[in-house]
């Protein structure tokens, strides 16, 4: 099997769908921002006022203490909740929400150079083996890796690399 060192082969095309899938992320971001706000608007105009709002966690917690029964000193441990001091609800859901957008726009990033790769690489494979055509060399044939997308359309170049080369003999 192939294996492309390279992983960025067309600079243009791949980092142009990478801008294109982080910009669907940042949309999305700006859209969830623009519903969160006119939700606090509305609720504000309704006459609550949610940005004062504090909530109360209450957090399950395992605890011990010592026991002593008949001269024996046993460790006990049982259940109980505490209480979180209050927290306002924006604090509440903006950090994760942040974190969230950043780890999926770094994965995209990350994600998107190998997977571009699979798109970019093929295409770019064909422009280098249609010159080899056009400067007469006989016998090309485009030859894609077995994960690599564009395969019919590689199949209809050499095809048509085939009649070329059939023609040409004709001639």
């Amino acid at each position: 099997m192939n294996k492309r060192k390279i992983h960025v082969i067309n600079r243009q095309v791949q980092y142009r769908l990478i801008a294109l899938f982080l910009l669907m992320v940042l949309v999305s971001l700006l859209a969830f921002s623009g519903g969160l706000a006119i939700y606090y608007w509305a609720s504000y105009v309704a006459g609550d006022n949610l940005f004062k709002e504090i909530i109360t966690i209450h957090k399950q917690v395992t605890e011990s203490k010592v026991v002593e029964e008949n001269g024996v000193k046993k460790t006990v441990y049982y259940t109980t909740t505490k209480d979180i001091p209050g927290v306002n609800r924006l604090e509440l859901i903006i950090p994760p929400l942040l974190i969230n957008d950043i780890v999926i726009m770094v994965l995209i990033s990350i994600f998107g150079i190998y997977y571009t790769n699979r798109i970019a690489g093929p295409a770019y494979r064909m422009e280098m083996d249609i010159a080899r055509v056009l400067n007469g060399e006989k016998g090309v044939s485009v030859a894609l890796r077995k994960h690599d997308h564009f395969y019919s359309l590689a199949e209809q170049v050499n095809k048509l690399i085939k009649e070329l080369e059939k023609l040409q003999e004709k001639i």
